[in-house]
């Protein structure tokens, strides 16, 4: 990996912590004032809102990552036709379907006030029209993603959560109401894809190019269904439970299950921004400019550290999850800790293999892991339809844990070795002996002497114990990350 790839994914990745910090930090102030404001059972409506708004995702067929991955082929092979011929061809299908979701959300907005609709589906038709807006904008987003400049695109995303956040703050006390959250949601999405437009027309091809060749566009074709697949596998396994909970149990429930997801998503959305577009782009213009030897060398070294930082994650939010929750919320949603541990310590078996997915995506291997993913995702949900009726929120939490440890137990570690072509007994020894087994216990020993000392019941406290933990793990990253080599060029560069 050259020095100027390895400086712009380090960027990229620190960028994304940010990013995910200030959406953690967002999360813990902005929530509880819109609970507070809207009740349980109004903060389940717009949440169950937004899952249903969701599925819009599903019209993007995966052309997005398509787009990141051929653009960056393109730019470390420096063949600018291809890059325009790329551009006009996707500019063109986003704006047929960006033009399709307005005619849906206006069609939709329109019958309701007609034929009358409940709260929910009102507020899916308006998010559908924010999300035409978006899709006729999503090949100039790629291009800023495929040319490594996470920096505007994440500086547009955190501009807009802080502008967010401040507004919730504001309308707090004005009598807060579902509404007054969907207006500031669409007017600050609107304006965030005013600024990537803006700041991604520098990178946009200039000159005509002819249409793709056949085959290219067969390629893109068939590698945007693989993504596409596998988003709505995805979109299965993050929405489909709250639609359950909704139909077979109660609105309350909702609620409770999404403030116990709330932070093992966070968290396995950090462990995304670090390993996530950003290393495809990277992995697929090093397909295009080093060898398959590189790549691997770069595979290990993340997978080292994506595994180290689950476990500790997974943890942390064992032993201080619950505490954090009634901190947060309060003792009404008490239902959720233990929801919030078992979701938690199964994410992080999935959460070590990130890297790997993005590795799949430059190497154009998602087919298997599509397949097996839409099998493991309709197990999820005949479980979570069987277990709910009889256990009512654990029993959606229990389909989800058994898919999360079968993925992260089994299945990744396969098809490492089946479509990467990796030897099995190395990549275990990779993921496990030399990170996640040893950093695990040093997290379990280091939590439990904290929780003992300090005993916390506090934010600051809280802070105490993930500050002490940090510089621990720190301290061990230090020897057991990092070879020998390593640790010698870094002291070289602190002098």
């Amino acid at each position: 990996m050259s020095v100027s790839m390895r400086h712009r994914l380090l960027s990229a990745s620190a960028l994304s912590l940010v990013d995910q910090f200030l959406k953690v930090a967002s999360a813990l102030v902005i929530s509880p004032v819109i609970i507070h404001a809207l009740g349980v059972e109004g903060y389940g409506e717009w949440m169950l809102a937004v899952s249903f708004a969701g599925y819009f995702e599903m019209l993007d067929l995966g052309f997005s990552l398509a787009a990141v991955r051929f653009y960056s082929k393109a730019i470390g092979a420096a063949d600018h036709q291809m890059l325009a011929s790329l551009f006009g061809d996707l500019r063109r299908h986003y704006r047929r379907l960006g033009s399709l979701l307005l005619i849906t959300g206006l069609g939709g907005a329109a019958a309701c006030v007609v034929f009358g609709g409940g709260n929910v589906m009102v507020m899916v038709c308006v998010l559908a029209l924010a999300n035409g807006v978006v899709f006729w904008n999503r090949a100039h987003a790629a291009m800023l993603k495929a040319r490594m400049e996470y920096g505007k695109v994440l500086g547009a995303g955190m501009l807009r959560l802080v502008l967010f956040s401040g507004f919730m703050l504001l309308m707090a006390g004005h009598g807060m109401t579902a509404w007054t959250v969907l207006g500031g949601h669409v007017a600050l999405q609107l304006g965030e894809q005013c600024l990537l437009h803006a700041w991604a027309a520098p990178f946009v091809p200039k000159t005509t190019a002819p249409r793709l060749s056949p085959p290219l566009r067969r390629d893109v074709r068939r590698f945007s269904f693989d993504v596409a697949v596998g988003g709505l596998t995805q979109m299965l396994r993050q929405r489909v439970d709250t639609q359950i909970l909704a139909g077979y149990s109660s609105m309350a429930s909702v609620s409770h299950y999404l403030v116990a997801a709330r932070l093992p998503l966070m968290f396995f959305d950090m462990l995304n921004g670090l390993f996530g577009g950003h290393v495809m782009a990277g992995f697929s213009q090093m397909a295009a400019s080093s060898g398959q030897d590189r790549q691997h060398e770069a595979l290990f070294r993340m997978l080292r550290i994506s595994a180290a930082i689950a476990v500790v994650g997974a943890v942390g939010m064992w032993v201080f999850g619950p505490v954090f929750l009634g901190i947060w919320v309060g003792d009404q949603f008490e239902p959720s800790h233990e929801a919030l541990q078992w979701l938690a310590a199964s994410s992080a078996l999935t959460a070590m293999h990130c890297p790997l997915f993005s590795y799949f995506g430059a190497i154009n291997a998602y087919g298997k892991v599509v397949k097996v993913s839409m099998v493991t995702s309709l197990a999820n949900f005949i479980t979570s339809l069987l277990l709910v009726q009889r256990m009512g929120l654990m029993g959606v939490v229990w389909g989800t844990v058994i898919e999360n440890v079968l993925w992260g137990a089994f299945l990744w570690p396969v098809l490492a070795r089946t479509e990467a072509g990796f030897p099995l007994c190395r990549y275990l020894r990779v993921v496990l002996v030399e990170s996640a087994i040893p950093f695990t216990a040093l997290a379990a020993a280091t939590s439990w002497l904290m929780r003992e000392w300090l005993n916390p019941a506090s934010y600051w406290q809280l802070i105490q114990c993930g500050l002490g933990i940090a510089v621990v793990v720190s301290c061990a990253a230090w020897f057991l990350l990092l070879a020998p080599e390593q640790r010698l060029r870094l002291r070289g560069g602190f002098h």
